[in-house]
């Protein structure tokens, strides 16, 4: 009786996941959007049935799709890896943060994947092919605003084509921050449906109490160092290894410092109105908030911001 409810929930799972695929690649707009809920389907089914089953369901929608639209079998790997990973760890409870970190971990086996097929394969490397699209977009706009006859920030745009000489050397930083935000936004769109549906999901803990390791102020630290100094030349192992671990590191200090301001928002009972003109003022004054949240962050795992003002409170 299992099997035959397995088989057609997986089915169903396979039609719901198809027509997803086909609005993502026919439908704009929304097909951004629509991406996102690709592993939901195999993430659903792994929780109620199982890794094999899932398994199994992630085989027949790859035939299908190989069928219908042969080059979007890898987004149909890659939803059936993502949901089914994210499933497993929200089904086995293995931790709050667990599913996302899976899940990221399992975005990046996927690009790492697709750079080895496509450059065996087809002989097309990934990050020339990223660093053109930068350079199209610089000199579209230059062109734009030649033609509109609008002002142009000629050092904003010698600053991007200066930065895409980086894009190869930063190419592995970049997959890492948007296989975390892929998994953290499947995370926030998953949770609520799978709670509607009867399965107990953890919630991430309050943002205000999160807390990374004291050791990232010393990693933080010690790659600023070698940029100052100029400790690493380009093209060097420890340079690539810095170039690529600073952007992280200083995006989660970023994220440490929103932290201790939600908290103290809440401390004095205002509820998310600090966070909320954090981020704005990071959209308005990129540079300077920026540099002010991450200096928070820093003086939270120097100091301990947080202990000090519960210390206050007793």
């Amino acid at each position: 009786m299992r099997n035959i409810s397995a088989l057609t929930h997986g089915a169903i799972m396979t039609g719901v996941f198809i027509v997803l695929l086909f609005i993502m690649l026919f439908v704009p707009l929304i097909n951004l959007i629509v991406l996102l809920f690709m592993p939901l389907p195999f993430m659903i089914h792994m929780m109620r049935y199982g890794w094999k089953s899932t398994l199994i369901v992630g085989v027949v929608a790859s035939i299908v799709t190989l069928i219908l639209l042969a080059p979007a079998v890898i987004i149909t790997i890659m939803a059936l890896t993502v949901g089914g990973v994210m499933g497993y760890f929200y089904a086995h409870k293995k931790g709050r943060f667990s599913p996302i970190i899976g899940g990221a971990l399992t975005y990046l086996a996927n690009y790492l994947l697709i750079l080895l097929l496509s450059l065996v394969l087809f002989d097309i490397n990934m990050v020339q092919v990223l660093q053109q699209y930068v350079t199209d977009m610089v000199n579209t706009t230059e062109e734009a605003s030649h033609f509109l006859q609008l002002p142009l920030n000629e050092t904003q745009l010698e600053a991007y084509r200066e930065s895409i000489g980086m894009v190869a050397d930063m190419f592995p930083a970049i997959m890492i921050l948007s296989s975390l935000l892929l998994a953290s936004l499947n995370h926030l769109i998953s949770r609520p449906i799978l709670k509607r549906l009867g399965h107990a999901i953890e919630g991430l803990p309050p943002f205000r109490e999160w807390s990374f390791p004291k050791s990232l102020l010393f990693y933080y630290l010690l790659s600023l160092l070698v940029f100052i100094f100029n400790m690493a030349q380009q093209g060097s192992a420890i340079y690539m290894i810095v170039v690529n671990i600073h952007p992280i590191l200083e995006i989660l200090l970023y994220i440490q410092g929103l932290a201790v301001i939600a908290y103290y928002s809440h401390h004095k009972k205002w509820g998310k109105t600090l966070p909320i003109i954090a981020v704005v003022l990071t959209v308005f004054l990129a540079s300077f908030a920026t540099l002010v949240i991450r200096m928070i962050g820093i003086f939270e795992l120097g100091l301990g911001i947080r202990k000090r003002l519960q210390s206050k409170e007793k």
